[in-house]
C-alpha cells in the first residue's frame, strides 16, 4: 500500500483529528501519502546534527523568556526562587 512504512500498514486518523481544519498538521493528516512527504521533508530538521545547530538560538529565546518573567515577577511581587523550585 502507497504510503506504509517499513512494510506496515499505516494508521488512519480518525475525522474528530480535523477539527481544526482541512489540513490540521502533519500529525492529523488523514492521507497517509501526504503525511510521509510531508515527513521526509521536514525529517532533515530535526536530525541529530540540525537540532544541536539551533540549540544557540533556543537558548536566545529561552532567555529572553526567563527574563520576561522575572520582570512580570517583580512587577506582581513573586518569588521566582519559589517558582523554580519543580
Amino acid at each position: 500500500m502507497a504510503g506504509s512504512t517499513k512494510g506496515r500498514q499505516p494508521f488512519i486518523k480518525t475525522e474528530i483529528q480535523r477539527w481544526k481544519g482541512p489540513h490540521a498538521g502533519i500529525a492529523a493528516d488523514q492521507d497517509p501519502v501526504k503525511h510521509l512527504a510531508i515527513r521526509k521533508i521536514l525529517a532533515p530538521a530535526f536530525n541529530p546534527r540540525a537540532l544541536k545547530e539551533q540549540e544557540p538560538i533556543l537558548h536566545v529565546h529561552m532567555d529572553a523568556f526567563i527574563q520576561k518573567l522575572e520582570e512580570h515577577s517583580r512587577k506582581e511581587s513573586i518569588n521566582m526562587s519559589e517558582v523554580s523550585r519543580f
